[in-house]
């Protein structure tokens, strides 16, 4: 029998639901209600249920929150949204976190809920069928495991290798490369999206990336964080390493032009060394992170390369950008450039206000080193 979890802040509608649908009938039981995000979040995290039913707008968390963290956590467990006419911009929102249908409070008769239970409970059956099957690990389930890889190295060297390979991943070892992708102007490209929760935007992004990466060949895309998206490849059929570094990089400028083109905003690239062997995935995956902590150093937009950005020297490329911020007629402009990078940098990668002014005054410091030599050339 499947569990379903009813979310409403009004007491009235939680009772409506509960006492309108022949639950034994559908094979489900109602395991619980609750008045907000934070009480279902709870319960669904001790009974786990398939189903769960709720409002978007509630208080302490609302359901675009809850379904969010759900999310986090499994794909499994269906959602269905309980709401008015007036929130539908927040029901297409929803609907791109993977929610199966919505329901609309006020218009909805018995016949249509139960019938929208129906489904849904069709699709739990689809999902148990495939589980008894074996049908392996999910894309999800991937994922997640790759993840907790990347962030915590969570498992021993011994068995590294055997539980990635029973991962079933869709790339094989050899010729691996990795690149993380990062939006740039994220805040402004929610706002065009109109997107309050960054989901919109989220899976426009992943749905792009996966169509061009099935053109591309082999590989995977994973999203990091809300802003950052992780680019696995590889490409065993190359001979030469060097040819598979070479299709890569240009893989990837097609995807910035891409993204320019749909999204109208720019992406910085941090892309890894190649290797051979899964057992490396995350020191690419550290790789990529070490070149996107460079982004001050260079202008936004750019492919940075693990190999590159070891090989320099961060005091000469701030003094060459300088040179070329405060010499010439446009100085002005390219000096506000500069800094409007600098503020970039900062607003994406918070430091305590005693590093920015730290950080201020050492840009002074240099441009007026750079103006004085430049004044003697004269």
């Amino acid at each position: 029998m499947y569990k379903v979890l009813i979310v409403e802040d009004e007491i009235f509608v939680r009772l409506g639901i509960k006492m309108s649908v022949e639950w034994k009938k559908l094979d489900m039981e109602v395991i619980g209600d609750a008045a907000d995000g934070k009480q279902a979040l709870e319960i669904y995290e001790k009974e786990h249920p398939d189903i769960v039913m709720t409002d978007l707008k509630m208080p302490i968390m609302d359901g675009m929150e809850l379904i969010r963290r759900i999310r986090e956590k499994d794909h499994r467990t269906r959602i269905l949204i309980l709401s008015c006419l007036e929130e539908f911009h927040l029901v297409k929102q929803a609907i791109s976190m993977d929610v199966s249908d919505y329901i609309l409070k006020l218009t909805m008769t018995q016949e249509d809920m139960e019938r929208i239970l129906q489904k849904v409970k069709d699709e739990l059956d689809v999902l148990a069928e495939r589980k008894k099957a074996g049908s392996g690990n999910s894309e999800d389930e991937r994922r997640k495991i790759l993840r907790d890889f990347f962030y915590y190295d969570t498992f021993s060297k011994e068995n590294l290798k055997s539980k990635l390979e029973r991962l079933e991943l869709p790339f094989g070892e050899k010729n691996l490369l990795m690149a993380i992708l990062e939006i740039d102007a994220y805040d402004q490209l929610q706002r065009r999206f109109k997107d309050e929760y960054g989901v919109l935007v989220s899976s426009a992004f992943l749905n792009v990336l996966n169509e061009l990466l099935q053109e591309y060949g082999r590989g995977m895309v994973i999203e990091d964080r809300k802003k950052r998206y992780i680019l696995i490849t590889e490409q065993g059929n190359v001979a030469q390493k060097a040819d598979a570094e070479r299709f890569f990089l240009q893989f990837l400028k097609r995807i910035k032009k891409t993204l320019a083109v749909y999204f109208r905003t720019d992406v910085t690239i941090g892309v890894s060394r190649l290797y051979d062997g899964y057992e490396k995935l995350r020191t690419m995956y550290q790789q990529c992170s070490d070149c996107l902590e460079e982004k001050f150093y260079h202008s936004l937009g750019e492919i940075l390369l693990y190999s590159d950005i070891k090989k320099e020297e961060r005091g000469n490329i701030v003094r060459q950008k300088l040179i070329k911020a405060t010499t010439g007629s446009a100085g002005d402009e390219r000096m506000k450039s500069l800094m409007e990078q600098g503020a970039e940098a900062f607003r994406q990668n918070p430091v305590p206000k005693v590093l920015m002014h730290f950080f201020v005054h050492v840009v002074h410091l240099e441009m007026d080193n750079v103006i004085m030599e430049s004044h003697k050339r004269f």
